[in-house]
């Protein structure tokens, strides 16, 4: 499956909840979404296929993000997503 595939995903479901997912990516290693939601909150996602992997910049941007206390996950397949979904977004 397609990083492509995993991120349409995630903005199909989250979106469909009333939330917007929001693309990021000026900065190198920055997460590839931002999902905000009705009630204030944010996470940082980003998206790797299965056998993708985070690089160095990536690994720091998201440790950085953390230090800040954002959240920040990384999503590796739709499973993922939908796990996110249901955690972050529905059972707040």
């Amino acid at each position: 499956m397609l990083e492509t595939d995993i991120e349409m995903y995630l903005c199909e479901r989250v979106e469909a909840l009333g939330c917007y997912c929001i693309k990021l990516g000026t900065v190198a290693g920055i997460p590839d979404r931002l999902v905000a939601t009705m009630d204030g909150r944010c996470v940082f996602c980003e998206i790797k296929r299965g056998d993708g992997k985070l690089n160095a910049n990536q690994v720091y941007v998201q440790n950085r993000l953390q230090k800040m206390h954002h959240q920040v996950v990384t999503l590796w397949s739709k499973d993922d997503v939908d796990n996110f979904v249901n955690s972050f977004i529905l059972f707040k």
